[in-house]
């Protein structure tokens, strides 16, 4: 736990709408990726709110590259196997309080799909 520890403690969890890789979690400006499923060569956060400075493995302190296109942070040219194991950590270092961007069912369903049914009549 110790290389890792500061994804964990005095932080709180960040809920990102896209994101089976692993979990967030964040304190103050710095976005913590704790990856369980390795994801190969780039991943992708989805939905973000703040633009990144810098991005590490938390272990190690190397540089990981990202850009980001819209409210997405994509990280790239990572190993293809996990430089930690049973988990690896990104940190990113962001603008500001790192938060998800909420979206609403209308943005979602654009174009000329319709929005499903909702399963609570009335709601």
């Amino acid at each position: 736990m110790r290389p890792n520890g500061d994804s964990v403690y005095r932080t709180q969890k960040c809920r990102f709408p896209h994101g089976n890789v692993g979990t967030f979690t964040c304190r103050d400006h710095t976005l913590y990726t704790i990856i369980y499923f390795w994801p190969g060569e780039s991943m992708t956060v989805g939905g973000v709110k703040f633009k990144g400075h810098s991005a590490h493995f938390l272990a190690t302190g190397l540089p990981v590259k990202f850009t980001q296109r819209g409210s997405q942070l994509i990280f790239s040219g990572l190993p293809a196997h996990p430089p930690g194991d049973p988990l690896t950590v990104i940190f990113a270092e962001c603008d500001s309080e790192p938060v998800r961007r909420r979206f609403h069912r209308k943005q979602i369903h654009r174009g000329s799909r319709k929005p499903q049914a909702s399963l609570f009549p009335g709601k």
